[in-house]
């Protein structure tokens, strides 16, 4: 039995992982050799949701490209969310209970958070339909 037409099933998708953070990521953040993301200034004006999906992404943008320490994986506390955000705990803290819920954040073994790569394309697509909608 030839498998030749299941093969067209195939797809790269670390390359797609690759070009969906790039797309979603470059109007808010840069990235550092050192792993630290740089937010721009449209980042500021960003609601809740989409500051921490847009920090733990370029977390996992900054893995994929080697930028963080061997020690260091994706995933990190609500505190380091908070303090990388920039967010009160008050705002962090609620937000990521109801976004672990509803599925597009995930906590490892150690209570951390990280965005799980079944929910990137969603996650995507919420950031894209908060620009559209007029966010910067």
């Amino acid at each position: 039995m030839s498998n030749e037409k299941l093969k067209e099933l195939l797809v790269d998708s670390g390359k797609i992982y690759e070009d969906i953070l790039t797309d979603v990521l470059k109007p808010f953040v840069g990235l550092e050799k050192t792993g630290d993301i740089i937010f721009h200034s449209s980042y500021k004006d960003a609601p809740p949701d989409i500051k921490i999906f847009v920090y733990l992404l370029g977390r996992k943008a900054a893995l994929h490209l080697g930028l963080l320490p061997e020690t260091e994986n994706e995933a990190t506390k609500p505190k380091f969310i908070q303090e990388r955000t920039g967010m009160p705990m008050g705002t962090v803290n609620p937000a990521l209970v109801r976004l672990h819920k509803n599925r597009l954040l995930q906590k490892d073994d150690k209570s951390r958070y990280f965005v799980p790569n079944h929910a990137i394309r969603t996650i995507a697509d919420l950031i894209k339909d908060w620009l559209k909608k007029g966010g910067n």
